[in-house]
């Protein structure tokens, strides 16, 4: 008995201890949580700071454009109102020799043209003055509009960097009718915000736009997952692509960024990336409009020069899809390069001036792509894809040339990666 009351009393002990361990794990659970909630409550607010700083800087790009523009408008009106100046100058100047050959002894005459003379040249140095000022003026504003959209670069990539150099876009597709039939949802709600989609081993939801619940029978509660962004059943081509967006700014501001999708196969990676061209065109498609939209934008100091690769790497073998398939295309490898960047030997690269030429590559690489049919997919991706878009700038004649890549991977079925 003394034997078994001791042992009971040591298993009480235990049971006190593990007790007391289980409370100051909770409570530094409970810390830990707190703290992680009081630091993305600072982040949030400092990128809602940047967010408001960068849109006015955007607006004080806008409002000098605007007026750079209409210093533009005034100087062409000042310039048509200098010419005018000179043709009169030019007709008074010929009406004056003619009457100083025919009528010598008409000295009135004579100096009333010469009066008109000296007027016209009068009015045409107040003209020359006048442009000459709207010419400094917009000197001035053009400083200060490059000025402007030095600050909104600036704050743009502070954005991005708070934002994250990593991140993860989940989007989910809308079920196919017969998927839908077979998880007993309504077609229509199938598109929903949120969706719920039950499987044989459990459910998975589309809580909000940042998080996915996990549901696995046998297991002891849900999981949530946390991604940069969520995008459900209803987001269109669009959605997708805001937020990808930024990049293209982020690579004319001389950064190297890539977008690649992955999943399974079904999953909608093609359509999301390439996307159909008549009516909800992809990623890339959109990306390219948005470039030359930039490029545009530029003025005559500045030399731009695009240029796009696309190479498909299949059982292990890479192709260059841009260029015909003959016995003497080179072979091609992928090579470092002693700063630890990668490129491939031997890609052919094709200079494009517009958002329809680099459109035209995309389709003829498209059409050279491996594809087979699947249970879902009639054309589903069976390698993975490539597209590349190099862009060199240079600004003025002394300036530096930088060139960035923007890369989009299209890759193959997540089951074979």
């Amino acid at each position: 008995l003394t034997a078994l009351l001791i042992d009971a009393t040591t298993q009480k002990n235990m049971l006190k201890d593990k007790r007391k361990w289980e409370e100051e794990r909770d409570g530094a659970e409970g810390n830990y949580r707190e703290m992680l909630a009081s630091e993305g409550s600072q982040a949030q607010a400092r990128i809602g700071e940047l967010e408001a700083a960068y849109e006015a800087s955007v607006a004080q790009s806008d409002e000098l454009n605007r007026q750079v523009d209409s210093l533009l408008v005034r100087i062409r009106e000042g310039s048509t109102a200098l010419d005018d100046a000179h043709s009169e100058c030019s007709a008074a100047r010929g009406a004056l020799d003619e009457l100083k050959n025919s009528l010598v002894s008409v000295s009135g005459g004579e100096s009333s043209l010469t009066a008109l003379l000296i007027d016209a040249t009068t009015q045409k140095n107040m003209l020359k003055d006048k442009s000459e000022k709207l010419y400094r003026e917009t000197v001035q504003l053009t400083s200060k509009l490059r000025s402007q959209m030095e600050q909104r670069r600036r704050l743009h990539n502070a954005l991005e960097d708070l934002k994250g150099a990593i991140r993860v876009v989940v989007r989910a597709r809308p079920l196919l009718p017969e998927e839908a039939q077979r998880e007993g949802v309504d077609p229509k709600e199938a598109s929903r915000e949120t969706l719920t989609v039950g499987t044989a081993q459990g459910r998975i939801t589309c809580a909000d736009d940042q998080s996915v619940v996990v549901e696995h029978d046998g297991a002891e509660g849900a999981h949530t997952f946390e991604f940069y962004r969520v995008l459900p059943p209803a987001a269109n081509q669009d959605a997708v692509f805001r937020e990808v967006m930024p990049i293209v700014q982020s690579a004319l501001d001389g950064y190297n960024v890539s977008v690649l999708a992955y999943g399974a196969t079904g999953g909608g990676k093609t359509y999301t990336v390439m996307g159909d061209r008549k009516e909800n065109p992809g990623v890339v498609p959109r990306a390219a409009r948005e470039l030359f939209s930039h490029i545009q934008t530029f003025d005559a100091s500045v030399r731009c020069v695009v240029k796009v690769s696309m190479v498909e790497l299949y059982l292990h073998h890479l192709r260059d899809l841009l260029q015909p398939p003959t016995a003497s295309a080179p072979k091609l490898e992928m090579r470092t390069m002693p700063d630890g960047t990668h490129y491939v030997k031997g890609l052919s690269w094709h200079p494009v001036g517009t958002e329809s030429d680099l459109l035209g590559w995309l389709d003829q690489g498209l059409g050279l792509r491996q594809v087979a049919e699947t249970g879902s997919n009639q054309q589903s991706s069976r390698s993975h894809t490539f597209f590349s878009i190099r862009v060199t700038l240079r600004r003025g004649e002394g300036g530096a040339e930088r060139t960035t890549t923007i890369l989009f991977a299209d890759l193959a079925g997540s089951e074979r990666v």
